[in-house]
């Protein structure tokens, strides 16, 4: 973003002598760099010059939607990139055009707000009032502290507005049937992304766009109209996942079913069968959606990495990288997202089990790691099943409902025993059913043998903490505490010795923790709440030691979700599920796979697609 020029339509565009150069000419290269090549026959160097090949790429943009083909980005080609300006800011201030600071009002303070709504890392919580309040000046903190632009802190200029651009192509303006353009492609994207737009987006605001825009509005409990507004913007920002699930690569005008089985490293029946409108429309067209096989691996995104540094830790050349993720790439790299890493191997040994919600019943799944072999062991003719945990010494897993049915399914043999309801203990005087039960123990060893002071201990610090849940080590020699903090919305986590009685507060914002299988370490889940209602948050899951101390963040996400019996045996990775968020709003789950993350690594692998599995347990 460094060099001199005028904010982002300051100027008609234009090739001329000498060249027009300036952070404007950056903005418009990289937004035409986020279209596919069937629409910009190919990519811009982005390098802040109007020359011969960004004129070409803006009259090929406006041959697609229709504009005067001269070249002159003037208010159409700005307004059909999604940003409004000329007549089209009805005498409103132009967003850009201006610093935005505290207690600044206006159309600019709006469509700020608007763009961050649609960000999909973002961190706003109310729509967009044209008032610069301090939700919004958190939201922007957060983003320049993401990309280190401390040198805008506090306020929003040249650069903040630069980066909300290219981050957030949706948001400029309100866009209703019949506006077309880089935006509407967009929207289209998110849609698709959420399971409603079933075509490949083209830009263009029909009637299949306003159809599935309209059936997410319903979804989402918010007013019906087909047209996207503030309050669109931030459903759509807060019902996408974070980071990015079901990667879908967007094919390129070479691209053919050879090269892609050749370059990910995978079968053309495979990549067939992921994608069957390859067989139906007989081949793959440009800027169509491809849904790759799993396993698939990724990079967590850390704040200032470069392509560079990335392909040189994993052997990976930075041109399969770009090509691979190209269009994230082109957008942006956001701190915590996820970055595909093309034919990057598997390295794992051992059995997930979980299971699979489907119409009517309950799949009970395994997949081992090894081949990445699937295997149905049973069918449960009901979908009210809640979770499954191990029982090592009889090699069963027992399965449970909220009503306390239970049944135990043989690993050998695949045999299924229905077991009498759970009987409920009673430790603190709260019952702890299998839902909130915190003992890391496997049946029959739940029972350890404390001492009567040992107990008495653990009552009078649960009492004084207002504790009803709680998790022991497998050692037996400490335990996590889960205290509630008035008005109930979080929990504060501490870690308590049995032995020695030592008591300390590790986490104000805690929700959930488990121990390793060796009880060396543990994971604990932590809420990083934004604004100034409930449930706006992101979900971090941190490493700790033994002995309390934090190691490292694992992972960043609006909806992630670990169970018992995470770990792998060694300890060095555990299982967890990612889903489409419905805390924000009330969206059905669209989409839910299993992930494995290696501890203490950015390095993540999808293990499935096309299922709603939970309940994910490491054998």
């Amino acid at each position: 973003m460094d060099g001199p020029g005028q904010f982002f339509s300051s100027r008609v565009l234009r090739l001329q002598v000498p060249y027009q150069k300036g952070l404007d000419v950056i903005i418009l290269q990289s937004l035409l760099n986020l279209l596919p090549e069937h629409i910009i026959r190919k990519s811009l160097e982005v390098d802040g010059v109007f020359g011969l090949d960004t004129r070409a790429a803006v009259r090929s943009f406006q041959k697609y939607f229709k504009l005067d083909q001269r070249g002159i980005v003037n208010d159409e080609t700005y307004y059909c990139l999604g940003h409004c300006c000329g007549k089209y800011s009805r005498n409103k201030i132009v967003f850009s055009s201006r610093i935005i600071e505290e207690k600044s009002e206006g159309q600019d303070v709006k469509i700020l707000q608007n763009r961050l709504s649609a960000y999909k890392k973002t961190c706003l919580n109310r729509p967009g009032s044209g008032k610069f309040d301090p939700y919004t000046a958190g939201a922007v903190g957060q983003l320049q502290e993401d990309f280190s632009l401390i040198e805008e802190k506090g306020w929003v200029g040249p650069r903040t507005c630069a980066l909300i651009l290219l981050l957030s192509p949706l948001g400029g303006r309100v866009l209703l049937k019949g506006r077309h353009g880089l935006d509407t492609y967009f929207l289209q994207l998110c849609l698709h992304r959420l399971g409603y737009y079933p075509d490949t987006p083209d830009g263009f605001f029909g009637s299949t766009a306003f159809k599935a825009l309209s059936s997410f509005q319903r979804d989402a409990d918010i007013r019906v109209d087909g047209i996207a507004g503030p309050q669109t913007f931030l459903a759509l920002g807060h019902s996408l996942a974070f980071p990015s699930l079901d990667f879908v690569y967007w094919s390129q005008n070479r691209d053919s079913l050879s090269r892609l089985a050749d370059f990910f490293s995978c079968s053309k029946s495979d990549l067939v069968k992921a994608n069957p409108s390859i067989a139906e429309r007989k081949g793959i067209r440009p800027g169509q959606g491809l849904k790759l096989p799993v396993p698939l691996a990724f990079h967590l995104l850390q704040r200032g990495e470069s392509i560079g540094d990335i392909a040189a830790r994993y052997g990976i050349t930075p041109m399969d990288i770009k090509q691979a993720n190209r269009l994230q790439l082109d957008q942006g790299l956001i701190p915590g997202d996820t970055l595909l890493l093309p034919a990057c191997p598997l390295n794992l040994k051992g059995c997930i089990l979980y299971l699979n919600r489907g119409h009517k019943q309950t799949q009970l799944k395994s997949l081992h790691l090894q081949d990445m072999s699937h295997r149905t062991l049973y069918v449960f003719n009901r979908t009210d099943l809640q979770g499954i945990y191990p029982d090592r010494r009889q090699n069963t897993v027992k399965i449970w409902a909220a009503d306390g049915w239970q049944a135990a399914c043989g690993l050998n043999n695949h045999q299924l025993e229905i077991l009498p309801p759970f009987c409920r203990r009673k430790l603190d005087n709260s019952p702890l059913s299998p839902g909130n039960r915190r003992e890391q123990f496997t049946p029959g060893e739940e029972n350890m043998a404390l001492s009567p002071a040992v107990v008495s201990s653990i009552k009078q610090r649960l009492q004084e903490r207002g504790t009803a849940e709680f998790r022991f080590s497998p050692d037996g020699k400490c335990l996590l505490l889960f205290a509630a903090v008035p008005p109930a919305r979080t929990t504060a986590a501490c870690w308590y010795n049995i032995e020695t009685e030592q008591l300390r507060q590790i986490s104000a914002k805690a929700c959930d923790g488990l121990f390793s299988t060796d009880g060396s370490k543990f994971l604990l889940i932590e809420r990083e709440e934004y604004g100034a209602c409930y449930p706006w948050f992101y979900l971090r899951i941190n490493l700790f030691s033994s002995r309390g101390c934090c190691l490292s963040q694992e992972i960043m996400s609006r909806s992630a979700e670990i169970r018992p019996y995470c770990f792998n045996r060694d300890n060095t990775a555990f299982v967890l599920r990612i889903h489409s968020p419905n805390t924000f709003y009330p969206m059905p789950e669209h989409q839910s796979n299993l992930y494995i993350k290696l501890l203490n690594s950015p390095l993540v692998f999808q293990l499935t697609r096309d299922e709603k599995p939970f309940s994910p347990l490491w054998i």
